[in-house]
């Protein structure tokens, strides 16, 4: 079956909603929940939808520390100054 986008969205929202509770209350690692919940939602989008739906998976692994920030060191933007760079 093949979501809507609305139907996608909602179910990344409880997604988001429930990383909290994958974080404290699971055996799994949140990192192969995360995985695991991703794959469900890739098999199930339309393929309109593959680029939305990365880009909100990208942002709720970020948001739960499991991949860098775009200002992180090893993120997409640029990262902080280095303290030493600075003072040179």
């Amino acid at each position: 079956m093949t979501l809507t986008r609305e139907e996608l969205d909602a179910r990344l929202d409880a997604l988001v909603a429930n990383v909290a509770q994958m974080r404290g209350g699971s055996s799994e690692p949140l990192a192969d929940a995360i995985d695991r919940a991703s794959a469900d939602l890739l098999d199930e989008a339309h393929p309109g939808d593959i680029e939305h739906l990365w880009s909100r998976l990208r942002s709720i692994q970020r948001d739960a520390g499991l991949i860098p920030g775009d200002r992180e060191p090893g993120g997409n933007g640029e990262a902080p100054p280095d303290d030493d760079a600075v003072s040179q």
